[in-house]
């Protein structure tokens, strides 16, 4: 009874285990900061996501989350965005600027967008870049998606396709708070 007793409890540490290192490894719950995945997202919402998501899982309306580098940023300051998507995450292996989007053009994809996609204090430094009607169309190469806010932020309409390998997970759902 003793050694049933003991391998039952063993045998529940190691699944306790293995759940902490999954929840760690797999799982990731931000908190939304700014208003460019409104109405979907408010500021202050959380989410849960999926880490490691493979890429060639993404699909057209998903959102994602994705670590953006200072070289992928270039000279754009992020004050002059109206941007959320600097979203805060707990987990301290993410480190650099995370934006939160919906994915809406996938490699191969043809995007056409439009200057007024575009906040208005960014627009002078992006007119060259489109046609004298206001219009862009982007090809998107393999290995990277367009992804977009769904109001005016830090998006691929001003950054460009994403690569893939900036991918951080799949937002799965909207962690509901409880109303007191």
């Amino acid at each position: 009874m003793i050694n049933l007793n003991l391998e039952l409890f063993i045998l529940l540490l190691i699944l306790l285990f293995a759940g902490y290192w999954f929840i760690q490894t797999y799982i990731l719950v931000v908190t939304i900061q700014g208003e460019s995945m409104h109405p979907t997202l408010l500021s202050g919402d959380q989410v849960i996501a999926v880490r490691h998501w493979p890429f060639k899982w993404l699909s057209r309306g998903q959102i994602a989350i994705f670590q953006l580098p200072d070289v992928l940023l270039g000279s754009i300051d992020k004050q002059d965005t109206n941007d959320d998507a600097l979203i805060k995450s707990k987990d301290s292996d993410i480190r650099g600027v995370l934006i939160i989007k919906r994915v809406i053009g996938l490699p191969g994809d043809r995007i056409i967008t439009d200057l007024l996609d575009v906040q208005e204090n960014l627009r002078d430094e992006l007119v060259m870049k489109h046609d004298q009607y206001g219009k862009r169309v982007w090809i998107i190469p393999h290995g990277c998606c367009f992804v977009k806010g769904d109001s005016h932020g830090l998006d691929s309409t001003i950054l460009g396709p994403i690569p893939n390998r900036f991918l951080i997970g799949a937002v799965m759902g909207k962690i509901n708070k409880p109303k007191l």
